[in-house]
């Protein structure tokens, strides 16, 4: 997406994602890894159902930066 030259959707573009289910939500959480700059959802990142192993470390990443 990013080296594509694509933007990083916005947050409300995002929470779109998270509401039409488990996978979208935690696709939402994982499109935000991309993001370079400016805050990042916590409350979308904190929301996202549990997930496996990996997923739970990038979550844990990103709610640290």
């Amino acid at each position: 997406m990013a080296r594509g030259g694509n933007v990083v959707p916005e947050d409300e573009e995002l929470w779109n994602w998270a509401k039409c289910g488990k996978i979208t939500h935690q696709c939402a959480v994982l499109v935000l890894t991309l993001r370079r700059d400016g805050e990042l959802p916590k409350d979308l990142i904190n929301a996202a159902p549990e997930g496996g192993e990996l997923f739970e470390r990038i979550r844990a990443r990103l709610l640290t930066r």
